[in-house]
């Protein structure tokens, strides 16, 4: 096999073979949903996880970014400082210019400024703040994003396809058997959106200005990973073929420990009640290790410096970042005034009317 300057251990390629897979099954997921809101849900998920994964890609030349037109490299690379590295503080540049181009306001409850996607129990899971400068950008971009999505699955087919690996076959057998499964289980938890106030959504007054921001802007995203994992049956689904196994525990827990990170980041000089308040019951309830395993665990997402976990270590990982998310999901979802009236119902239903068609396409 080629040397790409991604292998110098073979586990560094099965962890990103493993992750494509994973990626390719939501984006069949996401090519079987036929609400075109949910799919947009779907698809905001897989733009954000495959700018992820695109940029690890091209430092080892699984792809030639040479062959990327020079405005979508652009669009590339703001995707990702969009989802990883912007501060959306409310006083920030960043997000002044985002709000400002929405229209969005913390001080008029009467102006309907975003449109919240919220699942089947009526809660909170995105806006449309988050992935706005995207949906505003030509149809040529907006391409380039499909096809953005759509090369985890093509990588991957190449990668085992190019190098003989004898389990390909075993992997797409496993793979369709995987969509028979979801399909329908993606469809029983159905994603509705509504036309809200963000000044209604924060109404309760019981976060600061940079907690807002970071809602709008990233908690779509945390929301979006537990939705899927949840869809995966909240089991370790796995292909084995051979002597080698891939398992979508591996892929979830590491989008958990890049998030876990990223919230630490943000809040790390937050001096809220609130914070505190959270900070409090994760130190209380939380071990001291499940930090480094984590970190070792986000690490992963750099594949030629690959670190083996320990299945012992794994299930560590997993039980306490369930306890971790309750905790955070808990936290921010009880303190939103998010509640959809028959008014909201009425006033999406003649949206819808006129945009279907636009989003459809």
């Amino acid at each position: 096999m080629e040397d790409n300057g991604l292998i110098e251990n073979m586990d560094g390629l099965f962890e990103f073979i493993n992750d494509a897979i994973f990626e390719t099954v939501i984006l069949h997921l996401y090519d079987k949903v036929k609400d075109p809101y949910h799919r947009q849900f779907v698809g905001n998920f897989l733009l954000t996880i495959s700018d992820i994964y695109i940029y690890e890609f091209s430092k080892f030349k699984f792809i030639d970014t040479s062959t990327i037109k020079s405005e979508n490299m652009k669009l590339l690379k703001d995707l990702r400082k969009n989802s990883m590295k912007y501060s959306f503080a409310s006083n920030s540049d960043h997000f002044n210019k985002k709000a400002t181009d929405m229209g969005l306001s913390y001080n008029n409850l009467n102006i309907n400024d975003c449109v919240i996607y919220y699942d089947n129990n009526k809660k909170y899971m995105d806006s449309n703040f988050r992935m706005w400068p995207y949906y505003k950008e030509n149809i040529e971009s907006k391409k380039f994003f499909y096809d953005l999505i759509n090369n985890c699955d093509l990588w991957m087919k190449g990668l085992l396809k190019n190098n003989e690996f004898d389990f390909y076959t075993g992997i797409m057998e496993g793979l369709e058997a995987l969509e028979n499964v979801l399909v329908p289980e993606l469809n029983k938890h159905n994603i509705k959106v509504v036309s809200y106030s963000v000044s209604r959504l924060f109404d309760r007054n019981k976060f600061e200005d940079m907690q807002k921001g970071f809602i709008l802007n990233y908690y779509g995203f945390i929301k979006s990973i537990l939705y899927f994992e949840k869809i995966f049956l909240n089991q370790n689904i796995s292909i084995t073929t051979g002597n080698v196994k891939f398992e979508s525990k591996k892929f979830f827990c590491k989008l958990k420990s890049i998030c876990i990170k990223n919230i630490y980041d943000y809040f790390k000089e937050d001096k809220s009640v609130l914070w505190n308040n959270f900070q409090k019951i994760i130190d209380s309830e939380i071990p001291s290790d499940f930090w480094r395993l984590s970190g070792l665990c986000r690490r992963n997402i750099h594949y030629k410096d690959f670190v083996k976990i320990s299945d012992e270590d794994f299930e560590i990982i997993e039980k306490y970042q369930k306890i971790y998310f309750d905790k955070f999901i808990d936290m921010v979802d009880s303190n939103l005034n998010f509640r959809v009236t028959l008014l909201d119902k009425v006033s999406i239903f003649y949206a819808k009317r006129k945009s279907y068609d636009n989003i459809k396409k």
